[in-house]
């Protein structure tokens, strides 16, 4: 099941890797912030080594209305 993640990282580069490693939806969420819905099969420790960053927060997918991706 898709998982959501968090982490202290922004710019194009990010969301090119992100969406490389097969990111299901990449949005910018503040400033210096992204957040992912990442497949299953792709772990956060592939996606830290990915981006060479130490802290990847992750939380479950879950809706944030009736038609939303993040089911």
């Amino acid at each position: 099941m898709p998982y959501r993640i968090e982490l202290d990282a922004d710019g194009e580069d990010v969301l090119d890797r992100l969406i490389d490693l097969g990111a299901l939806d990449v949005e910018p969420t503040s400033a210096h912030q992204t957040a992912a819905l990442m497949p299953d099969n792709i772990t956060a420790e592939q996606v830290a080594r990915a981006l060479g960053i130490d802290n990847v927060r992750v939380f479950p997918a879950t809706g944030r209305d009736y038609d939303s991706v993040w089911l």
